[in-house]
């Protein structure tokens, strides 16, 4: 954007992204993809959604969870087996393909 686009040409890469921010009710990304982190992230600025998105989080049970999710630093427990249930659907759908 910033070398395409000549009206973002001097807005810093922080500036652009949260404008691109400030267009999305939620932002998900993954961070599999790197090697310094485990797991992801659901960004969202609505308390609203924020508690529809938790009741669907099936498995896992808050133990800890601060007052203000800036950065999630809360605990999550198991409290089936979620992850074995992944596995399965995720075989019976592409098998070893990966």
């Amino acid at each position: 954007i910033k070398t395409r686009e000549a009206a973002y040409k001097d807005k810093s890469i922080r500036e652009i992204n949260k404008e691109i921010s400030d267009l999305c009710d939620i932002i998900y990304f993954s961070a599999r993809k790197s090697g310094h982190a485990r797991g992801g992230g659901i960004i969202t600025n609505s308390k609203e959604a924020y508690m529809k998105m938790r009741e669907l989080i099936g498995g896992l049970k808050f133990v800890e969870e601060p007052k203000i999710l800036r950065f999630f630093f809360g605990k999550l427990l198991p409290t089936d087996n979620w992850q074995n249930m992944l596995m399965a659907k995720y075989q019976a759908d592409f098998g070893d393909s990966l």
